[in-house]
């Protein structure tokens, strides 16, 4: 029985480093550091999930790597079937394309595209969950624009690779560390330099007393008379 136990624990353990691992394999998006600012509320997850709040009147469309991208589904739904309720439109038993309107089109290569159209006539944004496919290669990019209700870009989100992601993140975090030590340093130096130059200032003044109480009368007062008349020239030629 304790050996049926150990096993079990054993094999149960080598199942978790296996998922682990191909978790670390795992090629995913993550949103891509300093994006333009958008006002637009997007999240997404593990599974490639987007969740995207679409004011009236917008619209928004996806690239990867600069050529245009149809995601997975949109609000769980495949691009077919928007696709197959415009052809039915009217017809009592399929459903309108609407909340959102997908529009889809053929390219010049055949291809087929689409953009997601926010036609509600409410002023509240509409959420929007869009899947897309796993990165298929480190350094993929993929990105989401967005169209305003006047018909400008109204703009831009990137998402990378997150395996790209996590090296950024990496390097911006040693570069800041280096640019705090290396402030650090530049600081001790300074109050290395002050602690310096004080000390150096204190040991003239002492030197300065020192000699001033080994002088006698008549060279202090020689003394006097000097910068006295050093002062009636600065007068005169001030």
């Amino acid at each position: 029985m304790k050996k049926k136990l150990v096993m079990s624990l054993a094999l149960c353990a080598v199942g978790i480093a296996v998922k682990v691992k191909a978790d670390d394999n795992l090629l995913m998006w993550r949103l891509g550091l300093h994006q333009h600012k958008v006002t637009n509320n997007i999240s997404i997850n593990s599974q490639n999930k987007m969740t995207i709040s679409l004011p009236k009147g917008w619209s928004l469309w996806f690239e990867k790597d600069k050529i245009p991208y149809n995601p997975i589904t949109i609000n769980s739904e495949s691009l077919q079937k928007y696709q197959d309720r415009d052809k039915h439109q009217g017809q009592y038993d399929w459903q309108k394309n609407t909340s959102p309107k997908v529009v889809t089109y053929t390219d010049k290569n055949e291809k087929l595209q689409s953009f997601i159209y926010n036609d509600n006539q409410g002023e509240a944004d509409l959420l929007i969950n869009v899947t897309v496919d796993s990165p298929s290669k480190k350094g993929e990019e993929l990105a989401l624009f967005f169209r305003t209700d006047e018909g400008v870009l109204g703009g831009t989100t990137i998402f990378k690779e997150s395996k790209v992601v996590e090296m950024e993140e990496k390097t911006e975090k040693e570069q800041e560390i280096a640019k705090l030590k290396k402030q650090e340093e530049q600081r001790q130096i300074e109050k290395e330099q002050k602690h310096v130059e004080q000390k150096l200032l204190e040991d003239n003044m002492l030197k300065h007393i020192r000699e001033n109480d080994h002088k006698t009368w008549y060279q202090r007062l020689g003394d006097n008379i000097e910068d006295t008349w050093a002062n009636v020239k600065g007068w005169w030629k001030g």
